[in-house]
């Protein structure tokens, strides 16, 4: 496996892991298939990209002036880290949860039906 390419699985895990935890605040971008999670000098951004067979993965790294600085799809991974795609598709799937606040959702529309 290239560097680069350890470099981003580790930071995936890290991601999901923190989020997991709920040490990563996620939020909605401008495009509906896009969540992200800023820090102190860098953005990440996860997008989904709707295929047939399965959704593919992009994530991104902006600077703190919201330039790209780094791009991984998720078949670049894929083929030197095979758990690569497990853990980009919970992290989407937690990240997104968090972002449009659905656990909220689904607990206001519980109790509200409760009534």
């Amino acid at each position: 496996m290239q560097n680069n390419e350890q470099k981003f699985v580790e930071l995936l895990s890290q991601l999901r892991d923190r989020t997991r935890e709920n040490k990563v605040k996620w939020s909605p971008s401008i495009h509906a298939n896009v969540v992200q999670a800023s820090f102190p000098h860098h953005t990440v951004q996860i997008e989904v990209q709707p295929y047939p067979l399965k959704a593919r993965y992009l994530l991104r790294i902006l600077n703190g002036e919201g330039t790209l600085i780094e791009e991984m799809k998720d078949s670049q991974l894929e083929s030197s880290f095979p758990d690569s795609r497990q853990i980009l598709d919970e992290l989407f799937v937690l990240a997104r949860r968090q972002a449009f606040g659905v656990d909220q959702a689904i607990d206001e529309l519980v109790e509200f039906l409760k009534r």
